[in-house]
């Protein structure tokens, strides 16, 4: 009999030894943020508010050489303004890199499979563009005519989404204000 109470005391002291402390409850990841909380220009892939992959604006060109892991040429040159694009691409270079004063401040995206920061992309129509970023849009017309779509972002960064005539994306480029709102490259 004296055996169960002494049996019954060091199962009750094993149990406490092995009890793991609360945990919190968890949010699950499922619920919903407000749309107030989320960064509509959070980066997803290469195409960045603050550059492109490896490349960070305000790098030298030289930097944006080496950085980009692929040979660049010069094109499109203006003075101390100029494109660096991959030297493969024969002028259908999917993504271009303008140098202004010797900085890397801009980039422009003409089709291809990426994503602006936000998510807008080549093709999408102006609404759904307008949808992506609720109450950061600002209508613009480039001195060519037609339309775009500009988001101002928060550190001196915008997007520009350029609009064809059928309403829809026909490029894009991020870069550093004044020389994002360039709509004719270094001009």
């Amino acid at each position: 009999m004296i055996r169960m109470p002494l049996l019954l005391t060091a199962l009750l002291a094993m149990s406490a030894c092995q009890r793991e402390a609360a945990q919190p409850s968890a949010v699950p990841a499922t619920v919903p943020r407000p749309a107030h909380a989320a960064n509509p220009l959070q980066a997803s892939g290469r195409a960045r508010t603050d550059g492109y992959g490896d490349l960070r604006f305000g790098m030298t060109a030289s930097e944006v050489q080496q950085g980009a892991r692929v040979a660049l040429q010069r094109t499109g040159a203006n003075g101390i303004c100029y494109f660096m694009s991959p030297a493969t691409a024969r002028g259908t270079a999917p993504v271009e890199f303008m140098v202004e004063a010797d900085k890397f401040v801009r980039y422009d995206v003409a089709g291809g499979n990426d994503s602006a920061p936000g998510g807008g992309r080549s093709g999408m129509s102006a609404q759904q563009i307008e949808q992506l970023y609720p109450g950061q849009t600002r209508e613009g017309t480039p001195a060519a005519g037609g339309r775009s779509i500009r988001i101002k972002g928060d550190t001196g960064v915008a997007i520009v989404f350029e609009i064809g005539a059928d309403g829809r994306v026909s490029h894009w480029r991020v870069g550093q204000v004044p020389q994002v709102d360039y709509s004719h490259g270094c001009s």
